[in-house]
This record gives C-alpha cells, sequence and structure tokens, in this order.
C-alpha cells in the first residue's frame, strides 16, 4: 500500500516587496499566493494523504488579516478533502520573545490542521492512512536559542509502520549549503543526529533545495515556493512528492513557474552622447514586462554626458520594459569620483546586513549566540518602531 504525501516549506506569505509601483508590488505578493495555491490543487487532485509544511509559512509573525484568511482558507480545502495537513514553526513564524501564540495555532483551534508549536520539545501524532500507521513528529524553531540541536533531546521511540519527522533548521554536512552561509547557524544539526528510524525528514528553512539519503532516512529540504531574493535567481522552485511504500521512498520535485530574473551589465564610455537613451536601448533587447532585471551601470562619465544621465527618467523607462528593475550603479563623474545614486536600504535592512556581516565573521559559540540575540532585538525594535 503507498501512502502519498506532498511536503513544501518557506512559503513566506504576506511578504513585502518594496518597489516604487504599489501595484507590482501587490502582484508580488500574489505571485507568491498563487505557486501556494498550485501546491494545494495538486494536492487535491493527486488524492494525497497527508500535507505537510515545515516552517515559515508566514514572512512576519504578525501577518495581516488579508494573509491569515487566504492561508485558512487554503487548509480548509485541504480538510475539506479529508488530506491531513501538518505544520511547525519556522524562524519567521516563532515569536523571539514573551509567551506570544503562533499565527498558525489557530489552524489547530480550528480542527482545520495539526500544528506542532513548542519550541522545545517533539510533539506527536499517530494517523490511519490506508490501514497503515504512520507517526508523525515534529517541533517549531527554536528562536529564543538559534544555535540549539533541534535533535538534542529526540526522544522519539517508532511504534509506526513510518516515522515522518519535521523541522525547520540547518543540516550542516553532506555537501549542503544555503544562499547565505550564515543562515546555517540557525538551529544546525549533522548527519549523526538523524535517527535510522526516521523515514523521511521533512526540512525547512534553506531556500535552496536538496535531497538527500541517510541510512534508512529520505532527507529532503524543497526551498521556498518563489524567488523571494536575487541569490535565488537561479534556483527551480517547487515542491516535494513523496511515495512510500513497502518497496522504496519515491520522491518527486515538483516545478512551479516562478517569475524570471535577468541580469544586464552596462559599459559606458565617452563615446556615448545619451547615457539614458543608451542604457534604454541596451536593456531593451531581449526584454520582458514581466522579467525583473538586476541591471549593473558601470563606467566614468563626462560632465556633459553627466546631464543625459537622468535616473529618474532612466528608472521609469526602464520599468516599462521589465516587471521591476533594481540598479546597481557604478558610475564614476570624470575627475570628482563616484555617483551616488544607489537606492538606500530601509533601518531594518541597513542593520540587519551590518549584523549578518560581523556574524559570518565570527567562529566562537558565545560571541555568536550574543551578538544573534542582539540582531533579534534590534530587527524587532526596528520592526516594532516601523509598524507603529
Amino acid at each position: 500500500m503507498t501512502i502519498q504525501i506532498v511536503h513544501c516549506s518557506d512559503i513566506h506569505l504576506d511578504r513585502r516587496f518594496n518597489f516604487g509601483d504599489p501595484q507590482r508590488s501587490e502582484q508580488r505578493r500574489k505571485d507568491v499566493e498563487n505557486n501556494f495555491k498550485k501546491i494545494v490543487d495538486f494536492a487535491i487532485k493527486e488524492k494525497s494523504d497527508l500535507f505537510l509544511i515545515s516552517g515559515d509559512i508566514f514572512d512576519k509573525v504578525n501577518p495581516s488579516n488579508e494573509a491569515r484568511s487566504f492561508f485558512v482558507s487554503q487548509i480548509k480545502k485541504l480538510n475539506d478533502k479529508e488530506i491531513e495537513t501538518i505544520l511547525i514553526g519556522g524562524n519567521h513564524d516563532v515569536p523571539k520573545m514573551g509567551e506570544q501564540m503562533l499565527a498558525i495555532d489557530t489552524l489547530q483551534s480550528a480542527g482545520l490542521a495539526t500544528v506542532f508549536s513548542d519550541s522545545e520539545s517533539f510533539q506527536e501524532k499517530t494517523i490511519t492512512i490506508n490501514d497503515e500507521k504512520i507517526q508523525v513528529v515534529g517541533k517549531s524553531y527554536h528562536s529564543k536559542n538559534q544555535t540549539q540541536n533541534p535533535f538534542s533531546n529526540f526522544n522519539i521511540s517508532k511504534h509506526a509502520k513510518y516515522l515522518i519527522c519535521l523541522l525547520h533548521g540547518s543540516l550542516v554536512g553532506m555537501n549542503v549549503a544555503p544562499h547565505n552561509p550564515h543562515d546555517s547557524q540557525y538551529n544546525p544539526f549533522g548527519t549523526n543526529d538523524v535517527s535510522d528510524d526516521i523515514d523521511y525528514l521533512a526540512l525547512g528553512h534553506y531556500h535552496n533545495y536538496f535531497e538527500r539519503t541517510k541510512s534508512n532516512t529520505k532527507i529532503c529540504n524543497p526551498g521556498s515556493i518563489e524567488k523571494l531574493s536575487w541569490s535565488e535567481s537561479n534556483d527551480q522552485k517547487g515542491f516535494a512528492f513523496i511515495e512510500l511504500s513497502n518497496e522504496n521512498k519515491k520522491l518527486e520535485f515538483i516545478n512551479l513557474n516562478t517569475r524570471n530574473f535577468q541580469f544586464k551589465e552596462i559599459q559606458l564610455n565617452e563615446k556615448i552622447k545619451n547615457v539614458n537613451d543608451f542604457v534604454i536601448e541596451k536593456i531593451n533587447k531581449n526584454s520582458d514586462p514581466e522579467d525583473l532585471l538586476r541591471l549593473t551601470v558601470k563606467g566614468t562619465i563626462t560632465p556633459e554626458q553627466q546631464k543625459t544621465f537622468k535616473i529618474n527618467e532612466l528608472a521609469h523607462d526602464a520599468n516599462n520594459s521589465y516587471f521591476h528593475v533594481d540598479f546597481d550603479l557604478q558610475v564614476e563623474l570624470e575627475g570628482f569620483g563616484k555617483i551616488f545614486l544607489g537606492k538606500v536600504d530601509s533601518p531594518i535592512q541597513a542593520f540587519e546586513n551590518h549584523l549578518d556581516k560581523q556574524l559570518a565573521k565570527i567562529s566562537d559559540p558565545k560571541e555568536l549566540e550574543f551578538l544573534q540575540q542582539a540582531r533579534n532585538l534590534g530587527t524587532q525594535y526596528l520592526g516594532a518602531q516601523n509598524d507603529s
């Protein structure tokens, strides 16, 4: 008898996309929702037995009512088709201070899903599917001690045909690495920590997909369901479809369509008469109004050329050719030096970027933990000031 499982992670509903055009920012938010809808529809079409979400359902601890309503409506569709849904909280879902409930806890209260919201101890549920007992265990991300090994207190005894474990953390080893190296410091664990009793380890946290096998255990991190940053531009986005049977553990990665990211670099020179016209002509080759573009402009221009280099007009014209253009301007004015026309980070972004650079340099565990706590508290404070 075969058990069919759909496993996704790192959905990041209600993510802010800070584009100049509010309508396009909203469309990017809808891109994420539409891909989650596709996963739910797939599970219903395939008559899956189990639907797993291993953290970072929302992009923030306190998501909007609109995002909450959307998520509940999708989980209700699964519940109406008697598809068992089990989920955990990720580092974006779990509060870093106090005893605040997770936004996903309402699903448990409504009887729509099982939520393993405890970050300290493993919770478990045994269900029967096609006359086979399935033991599902998991714990949410430990936000108050982010360097803690989530398997440090794994004391689960297997008592069913299959044992499935959900975690939101960092697998260290097996040639696995996130896009951002410092991400591997959060709730880290090694291959030796993974019990051979576990048949399927459903991971979340890294936004890049990977699949590994350790002894009896199939390990999978499906990654995020939409490209959320430029570091993810070459990723294939999707979710895992697993079939467990007496013969084997079959895993198929199902691709989702995502908005395309392009990169272009333009070199300026003294022969150019009109800088704006030159740049627009270059980027319009192979342009697509549905794509995002990261445009790097380099070179030295004369004071006369500077008169034709109007960044606001350039941004307006470029965004008529692409869904959104992110500028990386490395331009110098002859005799004066660099022209600063780049986008300034928000206070939160600037603070996080600075702390992330410092974290990447630290190896001492105590110092690392202290700085991570400072980052979390600072981010929370700045977020609170931003929301007020």
